[in-house]
C-alpha cells in the first residue's frame, strides 16, 4: 500500500452562533467528509455542524459549524477513492474533535465531543 501523509492542516470555517438554548432540545452532530485530487496531492476536508433537532431557526439560535483541510501528499497515484476517503477521515477526525470542543467552549456551552466509537469503526475497517 502507498504511503500517505499529512502535509498541513488549516480550519478554514468556524461558525458559532449562540443567542438562544433550547432547555430541554437534543443536540445533532453532523459530519462529512470530501476529497479532490491534484498530482499526488490531496486536500482532504472534514467538517461538522452541530444544532438542536427540533429548532427550526438554528442559523438564527443555535449552530455551531467547523470545517478542517488537510493537505496529504503520497508517493504513489495508485491509491483506491475509498482507501482515500477512509484515511483522511481517520486522521482529520481527531482535529475535529477538538476545534469543535474548543468551539462549543467558546460558545460557553459544554463541550460535545464527536463519538469515539466513529473513529473505531474507521479504526478497524482500515487497518
Amino acid at each position: 500500500m502507498a504511503h500517505i501523509h499529512l502535509d498541513s492542516i488549516s480550519v478554514p470555517v468556524i461558525n458559532i452562533i449562540n443567542r438562544f438554548i433550547p432547555e430541554d432540545g437534543e443536540l445533532n452532530l453532523e459530519i462529512c467528509r470530501s476529497y479532490k485530487k491534484d498530482d499526488l496531492k490531496y486536500i482532504g476536508t472534514c467538517a461538522a455542524q452541530l444544532y438542536f433537532k427540533e429548532d427550526n431557526r438554528r442559523e438564527e439560535n443555535f449552530f455551531v459549524e467547523v470545517e478542517i483541510s488537510g493537505i496529504f501528499s503520497s508517493d504513489s497515484d495508485n491509491i483506491s477513492d475509498e482507501y482515500l476517503k477512509d484515511y483522511i477521515i481517520k486522521t482529520l477526525l481527531p482535529h475535529l474533535n477538538a476545534v469543535l470542543s474548543s468551539a462549543m467552549a467558546i460558545a460557553a456551552v459544554p463541550p460535545s465531543l464527536i463519538p469515539t466509537n466513529l473513529l473505531a469503526n474507521f479504526n478497524a475497517n482500515n487497518d
